[in-house]
């Protein structure tokens, strides 16, 4: 599993801002922010660049701080729709027992999904009071 702790507080200690890059002369790649400063990667190849290299160049380019940042700020935001989602679905097997509690075919389902937050580790939020 991802350390979302850590990438987002290296994205944090990282140059900001959008990256790009180029081929230098001697044949190799830089990757540097996009309005100029220093060289914040340097690619050393030797021979004519693969489209592989290309591909890699971009890439380290592409995943500049600023875009880390904003798919873990992405991956805050799902976890809170799972999470309110999975309270609903606790708060709906309850009031199905509730409702017709001799219902086997209904207790079922409620087990089934109890049971599947529960294997999904969502059994208990930590957001939301019940």
């Amino acid at each position: 599993m991802v350390d979302l702790h850590k990438l987002e507080a290296a994205a944090k200690a990282a140059t900001p801002g959008a990256w790009k890059w180029f081929q230098v002369e001697d044949g190799g790649a830089r990757v540097n922010p996009a309005d100029g400063g220093l060289v914040i990667a340097k690619l050393d190849i030797r021979e004519p660049f693969s489209p592989q290299q290309n591909a890699d160049a971009e890439f380290i380019a592409t995943a500049n701080p600023a875009v880390v940042l904003e798919l873990i700020a992405e991956v805050h935001r799902q976890n809170l729709v799972i999470d309110d989602l999975a309270t609903l679905v606790r708060r709906l097997c309850r009031q199905l027992r509730k409702a017709e509690p001799a219902g086997e075919q209904h207790n079922r389902l409620s087990d089934q999904a109890l049971d599947y937050l529960k294997g999904k580790g969502l059994d208990a939020s930590v957001l939301r009071s019940e």
